[in-house]
């Protein structure tokens, strides 16, 4: 055994590697399943505490700045909430128990739907749902995605394409062998942008390869909205965190069949983070 494989074995057994090791090795006729295989096995991060920052830009006004927090059991629940200041929520965002819902404190409304039917046309809370999830773990969308080609090398990306199993949506990946990192995912129909996720900033969180930094580019009923959402500090939710944690209905509100991530009228422009 060569000095640098021990060194690399051994660095492995200690647990001090700070990324994965490469895509491995492999003519181009056994491309992409052996690669899309590999990205497949990685482990996704089981559950997830962390601090947020929000930016959101709506296609009609100035980008503002938020704080939330996210706490999460994957896949099956997750709560991601932002808010202006200590005591201004804006939104919140749950999936639990089957159903996701998408919750707008100034217009007071609420939108729920199950989990297990996303509308990209729509931006429903199940299709918001699934961009966040793919965002915490990328591999993930790979259960589902029928690839078209074997892709092709640009610089140190490999892109590939293909479609969402079950779906008319066309779905591109750029991946970076050497890191084994999706680095973005883009979704669409018919040519037409419905989302687009820019992932970096990777990390492992226990043994599973995360994200820590999503730019999305997401299709709302008046145009695209861009969100950065950058987790700070996140590590694993303590045992039973979520536990009767429900959907939240509050009294007064108005339950909808649409809503577009708004922001309220009266924030104005924040100043980008140097």
């Amino acid at each position: 055994m060569s000095v640098w494989l021990l060194a690399s074995v051994l660095v492995l057994l200690l647990g001090c590697a700070t990324t994965p090791p490469p895509l491995p090795a492999a003519y181009p006729d056994e491309l992409p399943e052996v690669w899309l295989d590999a990205l497949e096995s990685g482990p996704c991060v089981a559950s997830i505490d962390a601090r947020v920052r929000l930016r959101i830009h709506p296609p009609d006004r100035a980008a503002v700045n938020l704080d939330g927090n996210l706490r999460a059991s994957l896949p099956d629940t997750l709560r991601l909430s932002g808010k202006v200041g200590v005591f201004r929520p804006v939104f919140q965002f749950v999936t639990v128990a089957g159903y996701s819902e998408l919750l707008l404190h100034d217009a007071r409304a609420f939108w729920i739907v199950p989990s297990d039917e996303p509308d990209w046309e729509t931006m429903n809370p199940a299709a918001w749902r699934r961009a966040i999830l793919w965002s915490l773990c990328p591999q993930s969308l790979l259960r589902t995605f029928r690839p078209d080609d074997r892709g092709s090398m640009s610089g140190r990306l490999w892109t590939v394409s293909g479609t969402l199993v079950g779906t008319p949506y066309a779905v591109t990946l750029d991946v970076e062998p050497k890191s084994r990192s999706v680095r973005s995912i883009r979704l669409e129909n018919a040519g037409d942008e419905l989302l687009t996720a820019e992932l970096g900033d990777y990390r492992f969180l226990e043994d599973a390869w995360v994200p820590q930094r999503a730019s999305l580019r997401i299709r709302q009923p008046d145009g695209m909205t861009e969100i950065t959402i950058e987790l700070v500090g996140a590590s694993n939710l303590a045992p039973g965190a979520l536990e009767g944690k429900g959907l939240i209905q509050p009294p007064g509100w108005e339950p909808v069949f649409e809503l577009g991530l708004s922001l309220p009228t009266d924030l104005g422009e924040e100043p980008t983070p140097k």
